[in-house]
């Protein structure tokens, strides 16, 4: 918590802003650490095939991952794998432009 700011709020914040500005945002919490076991390689999968099918279902603006990097890493390379989608959907169904 910062200054009385806890993270989930200035998500709440950042994403109902976003959703009145008519951006689609994307959020996932899924933090691995504490003491966790890392996910198995099926899970990894399974998380990154629902993520690009959210993507190209719901073609968001911004994506939001409540990790300090990208999902999963260093563990795998998933996040960069769904971030590298995004962008190139993105890239694609702009015409070049990505906002």
């Amino acid at each position: 918590m910062v200054g009385g700011w806890t993270h989930r709020s200035c998500m709440r914040k950042i994403i109902r802003s976003a959703r009145i500005a008519g951006i689609m945002v994307l959020y996932t919490g899924n933090g691995i650490g504490g003491g966790v076991y890392p996910p198995s390689k099926e899970y990894i999968e399974k998380f990154v095939n629902r993520t690009i099918q959210l993507i190209n279902t719901y073609e968001p603006d911004l994506l939001y991952f409540d990790d300090s990097q990208l999902p999963f890493w260093p563990i795998s390379d998933a996040g960069l794998r769904i971030a590298a989608h995004h962008y190139n959907k993105s890239l694609k169904n702009m015409a070049g432009f990505v906002r």
